[in-house]
């Protein structure tokens, strides 16, 4: 029968934390010596390297919309190695004007990484952009020290290693910086990059899946520019209160058009926003298809005219193109929660397609599209309460911020959970700000809304999830596959303003 979680048994124990803390001191720098092969262990290294870096490239302000390259990955060991550059750079979102930026293996956002279910994957990332970061990997099930978060953290001018196997089936996750109180600046200055995982699924094959020609990523945030071109940032509130020009860039560029050449499209969205949520949309109320959720396709393909997306979300979604006529990817405002108008993107178009392919009939979706397996509440050992209250200087989880390393060692902010069992988590919204509520290391399913069951577009897995002042969402987990107990993974409200400011808890899994 489940149970409300009680104080004494969310605490590490006193020995499980003096090693916890002794892992947290020595973060900034781990192993100076890098692996030298690849295993099936879980293992991490940051090492020293070159000076920083600096790249300059072009970002026009309107025109082609930039898809993200496809990492090529070295094969070593029966691995794919990816190498990532974190470095500074310039970029020219505005004619004339170049703006300080970040990027990964360029000026700005990051290449896009590829590996299917099963896959050995090294990563090297490299930190070059002057300050310490860290790199997170937004919706993969990996060991806590894999994971990127606050933990992890990679001193300039060090590399960090992490390798770990793709125990999950496709997805389009993504990979950003999750350092304690910087996440919002280095996000937006442009540290941002997609992972779309592949599997064996055969329905794959009657979908759009050749990237970059009928399979696109779209990647949207909201920046805000200062009068001079520079990119301005405020964790005290929403962009249209901390100054500067507010803006929508998809994949680095305002209000761009691509061609395509097929029909249907697959879109995968990625809501890289710092707050901003989007009710996307087609000019003239066309319907598309959602096939996915952050974790991975749907159990059907649902038809929508409109999709609200929180900040950190996934969707993948099927347009037919079989006619020449422009289709007009909007934002037309308000997430239907009734919350402050900042959180809510400007409406207008964010990217025109155009088709140049010849004249096709409706595209034919497969009725069916993944078998998901739903948790029973039943079998739940463990029911806790988040609530989710506070303002923007100090929102928080339970009452509680964390907002420094201090705060990541206290026991009481540590919640225990037991490997291989289930728990539901009630969301609890009592303040007057819609938040993204992400748990780390699990795709969760959502039970209920206030009691209602969910619409079919959230009948599949999540990571991220927006609850609605006055809103109750009920989620249910399952904790598999990795224990440690001196390593916690994250939740938290992925408003990165909410994030920064303290709006921010941990757990460890520990052996049942």
């Amino acid at each position: 029968m489940a149970q409300n979680a009680n104080k004494q048994d969310q605490g590490l124990s006193r020995r499980d934390f003096l090693k916890f803390a002794s892992v947290l001191a020595g973060s900034a720098v781990l192993s100076a010596c890098g692996p030298s092969s690849l295993t099936t262990e879980a293992s991490s290294t940051t090492v020293t390297t070159g000076t920083t870096q600096s790249t300059t490239s072009k970002v026009l302000a309107t025109g082609s919309l930039p898809i993200p390259p496809l990492l090529a990955p070295e094969l070593q060991n029966g691995a794919k190695v990816f190498n990532l550059s974190l470095q500074q750079g310039q970029s020219h979102f505005f004619p004339g004007v170049a703006t300080d930026t970040f990027g990964i293996n360029g000026s700005y956002l990051g290449p896009t990484l590829r590996a299917s279910q099963g896959e050995k994957v090294l990563i090297n990332v490299t930190n070059h952009i002057g300050e310490t970061t860290t790199i997170h990997w937004h919706g993969m099930h990996v060991p806590a020290a894999m994971d990127g978060g606050p933990h992890q953290v990679i001193a300039n001018n060090t590399q960090w290693n992490p390798q770990f196997t793709i125990m999950q089936p496709s997805a389009t996750l993504w990979y950003h910086p999750h350092m304690m109180g910087q996440t919002l600046r280095q996000v937006s200055m442009g540290l941002v990059g997609m992972f779309i995982l592949d599997d064996t699924n055969p329905v794959q094959n009657s979908l759009p899946h050749t990237y970059g020609v009928d399979d696109i990523p779209l990647i949207f945030q909201d920046e805000s520019f200062g009068a001079n071109g520079q990119l301005v940032f405020n964790n005290g509130g929403g962009r249209r209160r901390g100054g500067g020009q507010g803006t929508t860039m998809v994949n680095g560029a305002i209000s761009p058009t691509i061609n395509i050449g097929q029909s249907p499209l697959r879109l995968r969205l990625l809501n890289a926003s710092s707050r901003d949520f989007y009710n996307f949309g087609f000019a003239g109320n066309e319907t598309f298809y959602q096939i996915a959720s952050d974790g991975g396709l749907l159990p059907a393909p649902v038809a929508l005219s409109r999709l609200i997306l929180a900040p950190a979300e996934r969707v993948e979604i099927i347009v037919d193109l079989n006619s020449s006529r422009p289709r007009l990817l909007q934002s037309f405002g308000g997430n239907g929660g009734g919350d402050r108008d900042e959180n809510n993107a400007q409406t207008g178009t964010l990217l025109t397609i155009n088709y140049t392919g010849p004249a096709t009939g409706l595209a034919v979706l497969p009725t069916r599209l993944n078998s998901i397996e739903r948790l029973q509440p039943a079998s739940a050992i463990q029911t806790r309460d988040m609530v989710l209250g506070g303002n923007d200087r100090n929102p928080t989880i339970n009452g509680q911020s964390m907002t420094s390393m201090a705060d990541m060692m206290n026991m009481a902010n540590t919640l225990m959970v037991k490997l291989g069992t289930t728990e539901i988590w009630n969301l609890i919204n009592r303040s007057n700000d819609t938040h993204a509520f992400h748990i780390h290391d699990i795709q969760f399913q959502i039970l209920d809304r206030n009691g209602a069951t969910p619409t079919a577009n959230e009948a599949g897995l999540k990571d991220t999830v927006m609850v609605r002042p006055r809103e109750t969402v009920r989620i249910i987990m399952r904790f598999t596959d990795f224990a440690d107990p001196n390593i916690p993974y994250m939740y938290h409200c992925h408003l990165l303003n909410h994030e920064d400011n303290g709006m921010m808890g941990q757990f460890v899994v520990v052996p049942a």
